[in-house]
């Protein structure tokens, strides 16, 4: 694996680890200023840095998420100078009055790993049945 790749994956493990230990202003720091989320759990498509962090306080209230990475499913790739594609599937599970739900998606970033808000694009949705 490149260094490159090697900043992919810690990009990802960064998204995860804020996510599953609820530090939603580090998820959003991840997030340049410019981002686009294309949410798993909205319709709507996230342009801005206050749409994408409410978005992560509204899934996020009253529930417990954790995130878990397929990690035979990564695949990443570059895709010109710096910026780097990293995709695969996840699994979130929400646990909410004391029920844990799962949901499988998958997942796609566009990377710029050398800046201070590496996520330019992240895209997720529900693993069709």
């Amino acid at each position: 694996m490149s260094d490159e790749a090697s900043d992919s994956k810690k990009i990802l493990d960064r998204w995860i680890e804020g996510v599953n230990g609820g530090n939603l202003a580090d998820v959003q720091g991840l997030y340049c200023e410019e981002a686009v989320l294309v949410p798993t759990f909205s319709r709507e498509i996230l342009t801005t840095p206050e749409g994408i962090a409410a978005y992560f306080v509204k899934i996020t209230d009253g529930r417990q998420v954790r995130v878990a990475v397929r990690e035979e499913t990564v695949v990443e790739r570059a895709c010109g100078t710096g910026t780097r594609v990293i995709a695969g599937i996840y699994d979130w599970y929400i646990t909410e009055a004391g029920e844990e739900r799962s949901f499988a998606a998958r997942f796609s970033y566009v990377l710029e790993p050398l800046t201070q808000g590496p996520i330019s694009h992240h895209h997720s949705s529900l693993l069709p049945e």
